[in-house]
């Protein structure tokens, strides 16, 4: 698919991976509207890079189908979903109370399937849905930081290869290892000495996400397929294991 001139929507667009995404989508000449409930940060954020800000809480079907809806109502209509919005705050599961971790599945896999739900009649036949998971979701290893939040980002995998494509629309999902956005690295530069041992030494830049949602929007030939970025590794597709 050609980006120039598409309509694009970035949820969690305020910082970090969001930002860098929906900034490297303007470049490469796409109307980029960015989605986040911080209101301030957004604004400044997308007016910096010539986006449009449009402030909503996508873990609401509401703010999901308005942002939809807006995006929508742009020259040419939606043909870009990146579903980015993500993240978690201590205490964890089991020791949060229930509202506390229930936010998190919310935020982290309800807000991707609403905004989907909602993005796939007005991209019938000519679009791509790109969901941000984590390595946290992928493997059978213990993930004691917050076990809801691995859960989730599991379950967004495995809701892309299992939708892989609907009425023409490409679904594709990235899930990065330790990404070195400002919030990550002074989250590190708070750790004890110990917590800090389980860190890697080198973070994926932000960009190199960037890199994987172009890939994805311009290779017609890719769906249903989770791209894995370890830190100091090359991106890498997992084996496509449909049965035939």
């Amino acid at each position: 698919m050609e980006i120039a001139g598409r309509v694009a929507v970035v949820t969690g667009a305020a910082g970090g991976v969001g930002s860098v995404g929906a900034a490297r989508l303007v470049r490469e000449g796409a109307d980029v509207i960015l989605a986040d409930i911080d209101e301030e940060r957004g604004a400044a954020v997308a007016a910096e890079m010539g986006g449009t800000f449009f402030a909503t809480d996508v873990t609401e079907a509401s703010g999901a189908n308005h942002l939809i809806d807006f995006a929508n109502e742009r020259d040419g209509g939606l043909g870009i979903l990146v579903n980015n919005a993500g993240g978690y705050n201590r205490p964890v599961f089991p020791d949060a109370a229930a509202a506390h971790w229930e936010r998190v599945l919310d935020l982290n896999l309800r807000a991707v399937m609403l905004c989907t739900q909602a993005a796939l009649p007005a991209m019938a036949r000519r679009g791509v849905v790109v969901n941000i998971a984590s390595a946290a979701g992928t493997g059978t290893r213990p993930y004691d930081g917050a076990p809801e939040y691995a859960a989730a980002k599991a379950a967004v995998i495995r809701l892309t290869a299992a939708m892989r494509e609907r009425d023409g629309v490409r679904i594709n999902c990235i899930s990065p290892d330790w990404v070195g956005t400002a919030a990550v690295r002074e989250s590190i530069a708070a750790m004890t000495d110990t917590e800090r041992e389980d860190v890697p030494d080198v973070l994926i830049e932000p960009d190199v996400i960037a890199d994987g949602v172009i890939r994805f929007v311009r290779d017609d030939t890719l769906a249903g397929r989770i791209m894995v970025i370890w830190c100091g590794e090359r991106s890498r597709l997992l084996p496509d294991n449909r049965r035939d």
